[in-house]
């Protein structure tokens, strides 16, 4: 029995007429069953033994069967985790070729300007800042949250202080920018995109401290951004590439970057755990779409996302559709550039086009900024970034080195809208031949000049409206022409600040100016017979002195012989001292945008002559306002009484009294017309006083006349008792100042 101490002794025994087997044979071998193993074990140990190896297979079988099972699942778990951790090793790398590429869009501004190219946004972005507007019904800040609490702060503000993009977001993280063409709201998503980009790549220190600061605005999250060019995307759904829902949405994602190679799922999977959502354009959806994109967006905002959700940014021109009609959503409105802003902008342009002549950048920045300073035209329209950059570009170019920019108005803008029909702004927009300029440029100018005529009916109309007023100009089949019409309103469309669509009206929202001069460049091609009788019409009305003025300068950018039929044109129309006076008054207006060397002897004396009877008619036949307006005329014609140079033509005046001050009915008859009060009262109390015979110039004092005299001599300090503290302070230099 010594043997049966060992777990699987090896004993023989002895069957009748059987073989010998051991344990490990009879339970484990080839041929062992259960009751062989069971008959040897009796055998050898009885009922103690019997259990004990019944206990050891038992605990065998099932640690065998563990570790069998177990090795399943580990090779399982081990093919599970293998194919997760691929999987996202793919989503990283899919993350971050998206990321890249959209680092590289982002990092252009949103626009091209002829003779420039496109600039840098890093190198040439200027801080943007945003009058925050009445905040929209949100169901996720109406708790009482922070963010909330923060709204409802500002919009108890009777004029919010106007703030940075950080500050509006910190406020409310979904917005809608809003602003005029070129105010660069594009350019501003961009601005943010790229930050968060950097920001999810981990290179948060490669960024400015304001994007820094919009980053801790937005939250710790590391987002992903997604720029949705909407007008795009509405154009994917007319063609039938996407349908319009927000699946049709990420579908429409998907394939405008299927270069990259993405999974099918990135941008489902990315939205799902929160992104910076860039809408840009809404206002360029057409109007039959706009209330089903509109949708689209308020459901995007709306969905639950995992980690805490995601942010929007939505640009668009139509503030007063914004605010009615998307919920969720804060307006903000682009404010104009100040001038400090502006100068920055230059600065920076400059820089970019000199980047290895620093100085010289330098030096043609501040010559931009004191020209646009001193010419009022370019001034009033360098409010916005695209506009600085174009009067950079125009600037710059060589064939304008040392002369500037224009000094005519007309020419100014004809520059202008010449850079924005050129202005690229998409990557992948061709580039416009003059033969494609030109046809375009006709078109705008009608639609420009019919929209003028309009007066009380306003300056805007709708689109089928407008089809109606422009397609003569596209042939002779009407229903050809109609078509010609609509594809032209959709080319020349919204073009950073000519015709703009807003809700379905189109008109010059932005810069009316450039209604006006279009509507003169039309006025400017009317055949002469026709354009008298309109002009002739148009006597008095107030609505078409600028675009005549316009219009003479721009037949001046081409034509020394047209610009002076036109004025001498103007100067003939009119019956009676009332319409000829208009007529003249409107004549010297046209005068007035020519270059000096253009106006011939011919225009002058069918101006100065007209102009100067009718001032010397005694009495005089109309009104004085009007009789400004024809001594304006002779101005700029050139008065031929006035001789520069020469003692001025004087007159004798007799002694006598006159009364001097204002008595209590001076007052009473004053104050009827509203004058002032303090301007009458300082002279109340009338007295006689006694004037000595005196000569004195028949008209008043000419610039050319006193600057004979300050050139002559300078003994007129004395007459500084007689000049407030800043005339005494100009007096107290040289006469420079």
């Amino acid at each position: 029995m010594a043997a049966s101490v060992a777990l699987f002794p090896t004993v023989v025994l002895a069957r009748t007429g059987g073989p010998t087997s051991t344990i490990a044979d009879a339970c484990f071998g080839k041929d062992g069953d259960v009751p062989t193993c069971a008959q040897v074990v009796w055998a050898l140990g009885g009922w103690p033994l019997l259990v004990l190896v019944g206990v050891v297979v038992l605990a065998l079988w099932l640690w065998l069967s563990a570790v069998t099972s177990i090795g399943g699942s580990v090779k399982e778990a081990f093919r599970s985790g293998t194919a997760w951790l691929v999987q996202r090793g793919e989503i990283a790398r899919a993350r971050r070729r998206y990321l890249d590429a959209a680092l590289a869009e982002y990092a252009e501004l949103g626009f091209r300007v002829q003779g420039i190219g496109r600039l840098k946004l890093g190198r040439t972005y200027v801080s943007l800042r945003l009058a925050p507007g009445s905040e929209q019904a949100r169901p996720d800040a109406a708790d009482g949250s922070a963010e909330s609490e923060g709204m409802r702060e500002r919009a108890g503000r009777a004029e919010p202080a106007p703030v940075s993009l950080a500050e509006a977001v910190g406020d409310c993280s979904r917005l809608a920018i809003v602003g005029a063409a070129g105010s660069s709201k594009s350019t501003l998503l961009r601005w943010a995109g790229f930050a968060v980009a950097q920001n999810r790549l981990g290179r948060r220190r490669r960024l400015s401290d304001e994007q820094r600061e919009f980053l801790d605005a937005l939250g710790r999250r590391r987002l992903t951004p997604v720029l949705v060019p909407l007008k795009e995307f509405n154009r994917s759904v007319k063609d039938g590439a996407a349908a319009l829902s927000p699946d049709g949405l990420l579908a429409f994602l998907q394939e405008r970057a299927k270069l990259l190679d993405l999974p099918a799922t990135f941008f489902r999977e990315e939205f799902r755990q929160g992104c910076l959502l860039l809408l840009d354009g809404l206002d360029e959806v057409d109007l039959s779409d706009r209330h089903l994109v509109r949708e689209i967006i308020e459901e995007l905002i709306r969905r639950p996302f995992e980690n805490g959700g995601h942010r929007c940014l939505l640009t668009s021109r139509i503030d007063p559709y914004l605010r009615t009609e998307v919920s969720g959503l804060r307006a903000c409105t682009v404010e104009p550039l100040t001038p400090a802003q502006r100068n920055v902008l230059i600065a920076n342009v400059y820089a970019a086009i000199h980047e290895s002549q620093p100085e010289e950048a330098s030096r043609m920045a501040g010559d931009l900024q004191k020209e646009i300073d001193h010419n009022d035209p370019v001034r009033a329209l360098a409010i916005t970034p695209l506009m600085v950059t174009i009067f950079t570009a125009l600037h710059a170019r060589p064939a304008r080195e040392g002369r500037g920019l224009p000094r005519q108005r007309s020419e100014v803008y004809e520059e202008a809208v010449t850079y924005l029909l050129t202005a690229k702004h998409t990557p992948g927009e061709p580039s416009l031949s003059r033969d494609e300029i030109e046809p375009r440029h006709r078109g705008l100018a009608l639609a420009a000049f019919e929209l003028h005529q309009r007066g009380d009916r306003g300056d805007t109309a709708r689109r089928d409206d407008m089809v109606e007023l422009i397609h003569p100009l596209f042939g002779a089949a009407p229903e050809a022409a109609r078509k010609a019409a609509v594809v032209f309103l959709e080319a020349v469309t919204d073009r950073g600040g000519l015709l703009e669509e807003r809700d379905g009206w189109y008109g010059f929202y932005s810069h009316p100016t450039f209604r006006e001069f279009l509507a003169g460049c039309h006025l400017a091609a009317l055949p002469p017979e026709t354009q008298r009788s309109f002009l002739a019409a148009r006597l008095g009305d107030d609505r078409w002195v600028e675009p005549v003025r316009l219009a003479a300068g721009y037949l001046a950018i081409t034509s020394a012989e047209r610009p002076n039929e036109f004025v001498q044109r103007l100067a003939a129309l009119g019956e009676g001292a009332e319409q000829r006076a208009h007529a003249l008054a409107l004549a010297g207006v046209a005068l007035s945008d020519l270059p000096r060397e253009v106006v011939n002897a011919e225009t002058t004396k069918a101006v100065a002559g007209p102009a100067r009877d009718l001032l010397e008619t005694n009495p005089p036949p109309v009104a004085p306002q009007l009789r400004r307006g024809v001594g304006l005329a002779l101005g700029w014609a050139g008065d031929a009484r006035l001789k520069p140079g020469a003692i001025p033509e004087l007159v004798r005046v007799s002694e006598g009294r006159f009364r001097m001050g204002s008595n209590a009915k001076d007052a009473e008859f004053l104050a009827a017309q509203d004058f002032p009060v303090r301007d009458y009262e300082r002279t109340a109390g009338d007295l006689l006083i006694f004037v000595s015979e005196f000569e004195i110039g028949r008209y008043p004092v000419t610039n050319a006349e006193f600057r004979a005299f300050w050139q002559g001599t300078r003994r007129y300090q004395d007459l500084g008792i007689y000049l407030s503290p800043e005339g005494r302070q100009w007096l107290a230099g040289d006469g420079r100042r």
